[in-house]
């Protein structure tokens, strides 16, 4: 019998996000759930998702490249960290280290961000984006960056959403795709022009969930394969090869039933509860593949996030001089396991207390009922059971949402959750 993402996270009575659908630098899949807008609490406060006590309740995170958002159990959503490009959707572009609300938004089902734009999936199947939109992200027809939420042009039927870099994807309704923004990242002809508004992805078709990294996107299909499209460069794609285009499938992956994307990588999440990754840090203790391989030690997992990306680092002679630069990668991936433990590889700090990263998986300290994770370049986040967030990592921005700048190598809670 055929398993799906949706199927298995209501198997371990999971939230919606937790084999959910999340951005850019934090993709992970789900089918998507357009039947509710979630509720308000007796005595909350449905501007602010408050619950009769005060307190935030999240169904669903996502995390951007400094920024982080949560969809609330009413519908409405949180953002918190850098707002330069107005990501964080309240109408200016002042950033917060705490949770402030995204403006006119009551009916989210789900919530992707991208590296400096984020968009929600609302009931009834329309989305609505805002931030940066120099690429096109926001898919209105423009190019012009929004501090408050606007309409995707042209869809009404989306089940499930996903963020990368500087593009957006939705799944619909009849499993087919379309994405919207920078063009590698939805493998059509031209590589320096952005798309304005959503056009369909060639060749997929029977789409159960959507997942998109730094410049590539795959889907989970409904045999259990993945494919790919887009940029290839060290094997996200997963076909053996680092020539981009497609769609093309990952080699060996027959029961996949969650797929993610990061900066250069990509992971499925098997139906035996292991987990399969390819490009960079795929967590086996190499520094890449191009066809999947099995994470070290990673069993009974329940859902995985992805992310990742570049930056220019120096490059020093002997004698301490810079001497040139080269382009350094930062990819992460994290996974909810067993009854509800965090697992984390790759760059950076990955909540284990230590800062240099590691090749293969490594536990998160004090987290024991996670209901999902996301990740993105720098900084990780969990939603635990009833609806708190805990954050680690880079903090630069407030992008922890623990009211200060200070970076934390282990996880910390977000304030009013």
């Amino acid at each position: 019998m055929k398993r799906s993402a949706l199927a298995f996270c209501l198997l371990f009575g999971l939230v919606a996000n937790a084999c959910g659908g999340t951005s850019a630098r934090s993709s992970t899949s789900t089918g998507g759930d357009t039947s509710s807008g979630g509720n308000t609490n007796a005595g909350g406060d449905p501007s602010t998702g408050g619950a009769a006590n005060g307190n935030f309740v999240a169904k669903s995170i996502t995390a951007g490249l400094d920024h982080t958002c949560a969809e609330l159990s009413d519908g409405t959503i949180q953002c918190w960290g850098d707002n330069s490009n107005a990501q964080l959707g309240n109408g200016n572009k002042t950033g917060s280290s705490v949770p402030v609300t995204v403006t006119g938004i009551t009916d989210a089902v789900d919530v992707a961000a991208g590296d400096w734009h984020t968009c929600a999936l609302l009931n009834g199947g329309t989305i609505q984006c805002w931030g940066h939109n120099y690429n096109g992200q926001l898919g209105n027809g423009t190019a012009t960056d929004s501090s408050v939420p606007v309409t995707v042009t042209g869809i009404t039927n989306a089940t499930a959403i996903a963020a990368g870099a500087e593009h957006t994807c939705a799944l619909l309704g009849d499993g087919t795709v379309q994405c919207w923004g920078a063009a590698p990242g939805i493998a059509i002809p031209s590589t320096d022009v952005g798309v304005f508004i959503p056009v369909a992805v060639s060749g997929f078709s029977d789409a159960t969930a959507i997942a998109t990294g730094n410049s590539h996107t795959c889907v989970l299909l409904g045999d259990e394969t993945v494919q790919c499209v887009g940029q290839n460069n060290q094997g996200e794609l997963g076909n053996g090869t680092t020539q981009g285009g497609g769609p093309v499938t990952a080699a060996g992956v027959t029961t996949a039933i969650a797929v993610a994307a990061g900066g250069n990588h990509s992971c499925a999440l098997l139906a035996e509860g292991s987990i399969q990754c390819w490009g960079l840090a795929p967590g086996n203790g190499t520094t890449g593949s191009a066809v999947p391989v099995t994470v070290t030690s990673v069993v009974r997992a329940l859902a995985v996030a992805a992310a990742g990306g570049s930056a220019t680092c120096s490059v020093y002679g002997a004698g301490g001089d810079i001497i040139g630069t080269e382009i350094c990668y930062y990819d992460r991936t994290c996974a909810v396991v067993g009854l509800g433990s965090v697992q984390c590889w790759g760059s950076g700090m990955l909540g284990d207390g230590n800062s240099s990263g590691s090749s293969t998986a490594v536990t998160v300290i004090g987290i024991a009922n996670a209901m999902s994770v996301v990740t993105a370049m720098r900084h990780s986040c969990a939603v635990l059971d009833g609806g708190s967030v805990t954050c680690w990592g880079s903090n630069s921005t407030g992008q922890l949402g623990n009211g200060n700048a200070t970076d934390s190598s282990t996880p910390v809670t977000v304030k009013g959750f």
